[in-house]
């Protein structure tokens, strides 16, 4: 298991305290990568192929709870 954190891509990088490169800047947290949280609209290229970014969190609706249900959104 990896210790992540996420981060949002209204967030820019140089916000994340420390030093150094990104991983360097996780490494000294205990952090092993980030975990991407988007939105729907399309990303910024700015966020591709960034040592540290290890998974991305989907967008998804809020009440998620109708699709474990079986139910439509929205019923």
């Amino acid at each position: 298991m990896k210790h992540l954190t996420s981060w949002s891509v209204f967030e820019k990088f140089d916000e994340i305290p420390g030093t150094g490169s990104l991983p360097e800047k996780l490494s000294a947290m205990g952090l092993e990568g980030l975990e991407l949280f988007t939105l729907f609209e399309p990303i910024d290229l700015a966020y591709y192929k960034v040592p540290g970014i290890t998974s991305v969190h989907l967008p998804y609706a809020i009440d998620w709870n109708s699709a474990w249900e079986g139910r439509r959104y929205g019923e």
